[in-house]
């Protein structure tokens, strides 16, 4: 697990400056926000190691300019630029490798929301279990089977694999971007991770919001 790191105080502190920085939102919404709870949870989390090597293909276009004759609005003839694409195919490889992917395995907390929290620095602050850490916390166990987990998880792999090709593909912009991606070395483990979860209340309608136990990042909704 990774211990909790920010306060129930700073914890509010966050949702506060957090509700203050939104944008096309109500102008009032500072002020009538009310939380209603917010309570430290260690949530359950599996995490996934693998290596991966992804085949690409894709079209990469190249941009050239032409002249091109035209009349204006006066009748006139003229002159200008006009940008043009050289599409060619390519293809290439890319090879990943990487430690400790997050799928939440709570089915109580909105998995976007959660996506949002990340990171977590588990490479740095993971630490055995110890029921010490506990004390004063909520815990929950994991609702999310590991065979389930490890569905979203390839699906995970294969955004980051994609992104990573993408970046790859030469010329100006591209298109028909294709990937085959095959993990191997794929380990496992089981860990809780800090979170606070609360609800505040707006012209009588609830939001959510997490707030990273670790970082203090938060996620949340609010109404525009």
């Amino acid at each position: 697990l990774i211990p909790f790191k920010v306060t129930h105080d700073q914890a509010n502190d966050t949702f506060a400056r957090w509700v203050a920085s939104l944008w096309f939102r109500p102008n009032d919404l500072k002020r009538m926000a009310r939380v209603n709870a917010i309570d430290g949870v260690y949530a359950p989390f599996w995490t996934f190691d693998a290596k991966a090597e992804t085949r690409w293909t894709a079209e990469s276009g190249y941009y050239y300019y032409e002249n091109e004759e035209y009349t204006d609005s006066d009748g006139k003839r003229q002159t200008r630029q006009v940008r043009r694409t050289r599409w060619e195919r390519s293809k290439g490889k890319h090879r990943g490798d990487y430690d400790d992917l997050l799928i939440c395995a709570s089915k109580g907390l909105n998995e976007r929301l959660v996506r949002i929290l990340e990171p977590f620095n588990t490479q740095q602050n993971l630490v055995p279990y110890s029921a010490k850490y506990l004390s004063g916390w909520g815990a929950e166990e994991y609702a999310v089977e590991p065979k389930d987990a490890w569905k979203k998880g390839q699906k995970r792999f294969e955004e980051h694999e994609y992104d990573a090709c993408r970046r790859e593909v030469p010329g100006d912009t591209h298109r028909d971007l294709n990937i085959s991606m095959r993990l191997s070395d794929v380990t496992w483990k089981h860990c809780l991770l800090p979170v606070y979860v609360a609800a505040y209340r707006y012209n009588d309608k609830t939001y959510r919001f997490l707030v990273n136990g670790e970082s203090g990042k938060v996620s949340g909704e609010a109404p525009y």
